[in-house]
């Protein structure tokens, strides 16, 4: 099983788009990587890109229906990587520690130098699962960016250009 949690926090300063911001979870069957808080915690909370950890996980989503190996970048952490392997239907995912030689992306596709598995490795999920939680939560998200927003913005832009190279729906920004 392969969820995304999510949660977007309205900041106390001004952002030009907002529903950017807030908490990002994912569980791989009983395995949880992301932060969330309390209610009465969150405000001091560090938050994260909601919007970039939707276009990057569309863009796996993707990716894997020609790739077998692909590397997620925590860019929060200066070592962490979600690592997903393709095998057949199958999709494995750990967490995996490893450098982040200079030059390297949020989304790589060679294997890292000094890898260990500290977390978890190798959960089991279908790909078919994976890739509908993907779409299901990245549509979700963009109508509350369009609620939020009153402009059509460059952050729901680039999700809706991912769902529709998805092929999955071509009218999501209606």
């Amino acid at each position: 099983m392969f969820e995304i949690i999510y949660k977007i926090i309205n900041k106390d300063y001004e952002q030009d788009i907002k529903g950017t911001e807030g908490f990002f979870q994912i569980r791989c069957n009983e395995k949880m990587y992301g932060e969330f808080y309390s209610a009465e915690i969150e405000k001091f909370m560090d938050t994260v890109e909601i919007s970039r950890w939707m276009n990057w996980f569309l863009q796996i989503v993707y990716d894997l229906r020609s790739k077998n190996y692909i590397l997620l970048s925590d860019i929060e952490s200066y070592n962490t990587w979600i690592e997903f392997k393709r095998k057949d239907d199958i999709v494995l995912v750990s967490i995996i520690s490893a450098d982040k030689p200079q030059g390297s992306t949020a989304i790589e596709y060679e294997h890292m130098p000094n890898t260990t598995y500290p977390d978890w490795n190798n959960e089991e999920i279908s790909y078919y699962q994976f890739e509908c939680e993907v779409i299901k939560k990245a549509k979700k998200y963009l109508k509350e960016l369009n609620l939020l927003n009153t402009s059509n913005n460059a952050v729901s832009k680039e999700i809706c250009n991912w769902i529709n190279k998805l092929g999955v729906n071509k009218e999501v920004n209606k």
